[in-house]
């Protein structure tokens, strides 16, 4: 009875504390949001008001009152909801809310906060404020919690455009044909944006320029049913750092009717307008109603009339360069995933085309490409010969760092940058195929790049040195170090003679500014006045120069018959310094003397104003370098069309005379294949020179040029292109398949074979194996012996000119033997295997010998004669000897979870590596053990080099690969060159082709183990954790393998993601082997490789 009594006594003193008032408020707030305040009172009662006082007031004024309201004695919940905010005299603060409660005798406070919320618009090109949870003056922009929004629904649209569901106010085209509204655009119209932001400036490009049947402004040189429009691009840094300069004098020149301004408000630039307003001299000369912005949805989408087709691309640079060429292919809008265009109503009822991984919201994609498949596919739909190389890392790798001043505006700081961001305008205009690689390594670049050159007979690099290299060092000759013009003697060279089968040349420039210029130019140089005044300049080496520069001229004479005008300015002075105007106002320059990189006969800051000028200069260093005082660079800057000079210092450039002779007289289509034709590998004439400018560009000379059909001739160097002075009379030259006696009757350099010019194709006579294409052989006899194709490695051969390149017949097929392949002799097998035991390589474990020499390291041969096999040898006593494992080289890398890449050596126990699953699904499981890790051990490994990479392996690991649509596993050492892997990019599984297997040896094993499906993507290529040697007939799978394993997968626990795995084989794996070596048959390798 006492305890009840107790327990009543404590329950009545805790009672007023029990039952207390409580106070809430919700939310901590900001200005103009209802707050609402809670308050509990409690049996003994509260106060019947509750105050809202303001924080850190002076304490004698604490009992301010704020706000008071009415409260009812009775017990439970009541709220009370009060509005305030700015408008009703509360400001920014701290506060809190006090209620006097009675059975505490206390006030109880509740602490709460009020922000200020507010937007900013720069839409109509100033900023402004919007109240939160009001609307902008600038509809629909609506200030939602701080963020600027569109809400038509609350703020309304302007009266000409339509609500949609999504907010935006935007008035959609109809569905059908992609067709332009034409009444957008004006003749002479010109479109200027800023390389800020690379989704604004491509989704323009198929506003611009686009292939279609529309009544447009036609280019220079691009196909007759493309529309094209200038497209300049000006370099941004911030505000007030920009470069606009090249463009102003673009403008000068074209007089643009209207100029297209696609800014966006809130990325501005000083002064610009003013500029574009200013008088030529200063500025453009445009007359301010003339300058139109254009940023808006309305804006963009009102460019068609009507569409029934979209392309809708990943938000990937690289990806949505390519993907702007293929929009503009089918005058479709341009939408980027995320980017401001990406609205779902658009996608409605159409067709989409859906570029890397990405889905349209509320429809679906009709057809879906990865990088590769666009490019095939834009290439098979063009039908084009003509390829643009960049790389589009070049927002990072191509900057150069400087203080470069400009005349318009201030300095700016990063040059030679974003060069690829102007690719798909040059692209679209003219059907280029857009080639990209982020590779920075010449030879690495040339692998990459060459399978895409089929057919292409135009390679135009688009990009710095630092993104793609210029030149490379080829000797050193006394104290001077001499360099290839890598993009005449690498990239465009496809059959390895340092000579270019395609005729190349290379785009780039101090700024955006000057290569869109540059672009410009090239697609519209027919709407400029030619000068017809060609310059001949030259000095130094004791009047030599002067003397072959005026034979030069010589041949240059009959030009003053076509309205040219040929002027000189020779002497015998060392490094003779000339007077600018001499460049003024010229089609041609021709400068022969010393130089730098600087200067050439005159200083780069000195270059005038030119008139799309060629330039031509057969002195050292004159297109070595890209800094700011670069001349090439400059020469382009100040209006170049082209320029050709050295990368290095050069010597006697005599082929620079026929360069100019191939222009001028013999009607060449382009500078490209003139300069092609004229490109010597000889390093005393013209093996450091290259060509800047578009290689595909016509200089449209009005000359003689040439003899033509029946004129009287000496030589072929008479008569025009593509014509042979036949018995002293111009005549056509032989084309492929004609009949012919000498190479020299036939055209574009076409050897004559068989009576025929060109090389033999599969099935026709030959004599040789010379007399057919590459790829095939002359098999038969005499009059009945054809071209057929030669054998690839591992096929079945007679003779070494049945197989292909430098292919020997060995063993009766083509190619050196591999490892654990038959052989009779040393000379069989590949690099410095040995021919042991009628194999190539080393005997492995219970395989047949005939002694301890034919076995591998670690064994001896032990038994009689035939019943001879290798065992392992006994481990001395000392101590223990280290097993074998089949692993991976510690320098490949592997995915994790978090999307860093890591090296195998680093890898550690606990992580998520990238694994796929059977039905090709990827994801990423923990390394849960190492069935192999011996950091210290020297391994042989195989290296597999693909067109997407390489892998370095042990020769009896699995990897996945596929044949006849069927993947499967199978052991590295298995593969031949041709063969298939599969590699993961982009998250898309592709076939990567091996194009050549080497071995190397290094030190460190490392044979990670996944749990599920056992595998594991390493360096992206797709392969088993595993590895399993077989006999013939004999063949251990992957999946039988894994289940082996599972035991082990499932008991094996990780609780430490820093768990350093033990040196030497897993004691799992030693354990399977000594389980399954005797259930094997006679000559198994699983015994020694099972792991």
């Amino acid at each position: 009875m006492l305890k009840k009594i107790l327990l009543i006594i404590i329950f009545l003193l805790f009672l007023p504390f029990v039952l207390a008032s409580t106070v809430d408020v919700t939310p901590s707030a900001k200005t103009n949001e209802d707050l609402t305040i809670t308050v509990n009172p409690d049996a003994m009662g509260v106060n019947k008001f509750y105050y809202i006082y303001q924080e850190f007031v002076n304490s004698s004024d604490i009992l301010r009152s704020i706000s008071t309201f009415p409260y009812p004695d009775d017990i439970g919940y009541t709220e009370e909801t009060v509005l305030y905010g700015v408008s009703s005299g509360w400001g920014t603060g701290d506060y809190y809310v006090s209620v006097y409660s009675y059975s505490i005798t206390d006030w109880i406070k509740k602490y709460f906060d009020v922000t200020q919320v507010i937007c900013y618009d720069v839409s109509l090109g100033f900023q402004f404020s919007v109240p939160n949870l009001e609307c902008s003056s600038s509809k629909p922009k609506y200030c939602d919690d701080g963020e600027l929004i569109h809400n038509c629904q609350i703020c309304g649209c302007p009266s000409d455009v339509e609500c949609q569901a999504s907010g935006v106010c935007l008035n959609i085209p109809e569905v059908g044909q992609n067709t332009k509204s034409m009444s957008k655009y004006s003749n002479q119209e010109t479109f200027l944006i800023s390389n800020w932001d690379w989704k604004n400036v491509l989704q323009y490009i198929p506003v611009t320029t686009w292939t279609g049947n529309e009544g447009c402004s036609k280019g220079y040189g691009t196909p007759d049913n493309v529309c094209v429009y200038p497209t300049l691009i000006y370099h941004r840094e911030s505000y007030s750092k920009y470069d606009i300069d090249s463009i102003i004098y673009f403008m000068q020149l074209y007089e643009p009717s209207k100029v297209a301004l696609i800014q966006p408000p809130e990325v501005g630039t000083y002064r610009l307008e003013e500029l574009l307003i200013a008088n030529p001299g200063l500025g453009a000369g445009i007359a301010k109603e003339n300058i139109q912005r254009t940023y808006t949805y309305n804006d963009y989408f009102s460019y068609w009339e009507t569409f029934d087709t979209i392309v809708y691309v990943e938000d990937d640079y690289e990806l949505a360069l390519l993907a702007s060429t293929y929009a503009s292919l089918l005058n479709a809008p341009l939408v980027i995933k995320d980017a401001n265009l990406d609205l779902h109503e658009i996608f409605v009822g159409r067709n989409v085309i859906c570029v890397g991984s990405v889905s349209p919201a509320g429809s679906s994609c009709s057809e879906q490409y990865t990088l590769e498949t666009l490019r095939q596919k834009y290439k098979s739909k063009t039908g084009t010969n003509k390829a643009i190389l960049i790389n589009p890392t070049d927002w990072d790798t191509g900057v150069v760092r400087g203080s470069f001043p400009t005349d318009k505006a201030l300095t700016i700081g990063k040059l030679y940058t974003k060069t690829s961001l102007m690719a798909p305008i040059l692209a679209s205009a003219k059907h280029e195929l857009l080639i990209s690689t982020t590779k920075t390594d010449k030879d690495k670049i040339d692998n990459y790049i060459q399978p895409s050159l089929s057919g292409i007979s135009y390679l135009t690099i688009m990009a710095s040195e630092k993104s793609i290299p210029q030149r490379a060092f080829m000797e050193t000759r006394g104290t001077m170090k001499l360099y290839w013009a890598l993009d005449q003697s690498l990239y465009a060279d496809t059959n390895g003679d340092h000579k270019p089968e395609i005729a190349a040349g290379r785009i780039a420039g101090i700024s955006s500014s000057d290569i869109s210029s540059y672009i410009a130019r090239v697609l519209f140089f027919d709407r400029f006045r030619k000068t017809n005044r060609v310059m001949f300049m030259a000095s130094s080496f004791g009047g030599t120069m002067e003397f072959w520069v005026k034979n030069l001229m010589s041949a240059f004479k009959d030009l003053e018959n076509s309205g040219y005008y040929i002027e000189e300015d020779m002497t015998a002075e060392e490094s003779y310094d000339f007077d600018p105007k001499n460049w003024e106002d010229k089609e041609l320059i021709f400068y022969v003397d010393h130089g730098w990189a600087y200067w050439q006969g005159i200083d780069y800051d000195e270059i005038p104003e030119l008139k799309n000028s060629l330039v031509v200069t057969a002195a050292c260093h004159g297109a070595e370098t890209f800094t700011y005082s670069s001349f090439w660079a400059h020469s382009i800057r100040k209006g170049a069309i082209g320029f050709v000079g050295s990368v290095s210092i050069t010597f006697w450039s005599v082929s620079l005379d026929w360069f100019l002779r191939n222009i001028y007289h013999k009607d060449y289509p382009t500078i490209g294949d003139a300069f092609k034709d004229s490109y010597s590998v000889d390093i005393d004439t013209s093996a450091m020179t290259t060509l800047i400018g578009d290689p595909t560009f016509d200089l449209n000379t009005k000359s003689p040029k040439c003899f033509d059909i029946g004129d009287f001739c000496w030589v072929n160097d008479n008569c025009c292109h593509r014509q042979q002075c036949e018995l002293f009379t111009c005549n056509y030259c032989k084309e492929f398949e004609k009949g012919c006696f000498w190479d020299t009757d036939c055209c574009d350099d076409l050897p004559c074979k068989v009576a025929t010019c060109g090389y033999q194709r599969k099935g026709q006579n030959c004599w040789f194996n010379e007399d057919c294409n590459p790829g095939l052989r002359c098999d038969g006899f005499m009059f009945w012996a054809e071209c057929k194709d030669c054998r690839i490695y591992g096929e079945p051969c007679t003779w070494d000119t049945d197989c292909c390149g430098d292919e020997e017949c060995k063993m009766s097929t083509c190619g050196l033997q591999r490892r654990y392949d038959k052989c009779a002799f040393d000379e069989d097998c590949e690099g410095d295997l040995k021919c042991t035991a009628g194999n190539c390589g080393c005997q492995e474990r219970n395989s047949f010998c005939w002694s301890n020499s034919d076995c591998c390291s670690g064994l001896e041969c032990k038994g009689f004669l035939w019943w001879a096999t290798c065992k392992i040898k006994p481990k001395p006593k000392s101590g223990g000897g280290g097993g074998g494992g089949s692993c991976f080289s510690g320098d490949m890398n592997v995915l994790l979870e978090n999307g860093i890449q890591k090296k195998m050596s680093d890898l550690k126990i606990g992580e998520k590596v990238l694994t796929f699953n059977p039905d090709g699904s990827t994801e990423y499981v923990e390394v849960y053990a190492f069935l192999d890790h011996a950091p210290n051990k020297i391994i042989n490994y195989l290296v597999l080099e693909t067109n997407h990479g390489e892998l370095e392996l042990t020769p009896d690991h699995l990897v996945f690969t596929k044949k006849a649509g069927v993947v499967y596993g199978a052991r590295a050492m298995d593969l031949k060159v041709g063969g298939i892997l599969l590699k993961v990019l982009d998250d898309t599984i592709v076939e990567a082709t091996v194009l050549n297997i080497k071995e190397i040896t290094k030190t460190g094993a490392y044979g990670p183990a996944t749990r599920g499906s056992g595998t594991i993507a390493v360096n992206g290529f797709l392969a088993s954790i595993y590895a399993a040697s077989h006999p013939k007939g004999i063949y251990v799978p992957h999946s039988f393998i894994n289940i082996l394993f599972k035991p082990l997968s499932e008991l094996t626990k990780v609780n430490d993601e820093n768990i350093t795995p033990q040196e030497g084989i897993h004691w799992y794996a030693e354990w399977l082997k000594e389980v399954f070596c005797p259930i094997l048959p006679p000559g198994s390798h699983q015994c020694s490789n099972l792991k």
